[in-house]
């Protein structure tokens, strides 16, 4: 499920706080990772596309869990 969401839903939202991103995708699915430096936390805020920064620098690089299914 985790690989669809990602390859497939667009991010509808995100929140970052204490090192922690909580991203919402279109798909109604929430995940969340942990570790995230804040410098990659603003890169990915300033990338031309985010669902593609994300999956390139994030998603498998870092611990997550799922929010909401």
């Amino acid at each position: 499920a985790f690989n669809q969401t990602i390859a497939t839903a667009g991010i509808a939202d995100f929140e970052y706080k204490d090192e922690t991103l909580v991203i919402n995708f279109a798909d109604q699915t929430s995940y969340e990772w942990f570790g995230i430096p804040k410098a990659l936390y603003v890169k990915m805020v300033n990338a031309p596309a985010l669902g593609r920064f994300a999956r390139r620098h994030i998603y498998t690089s870092f611990p997550y869990r799922v929010v909401n299914k």
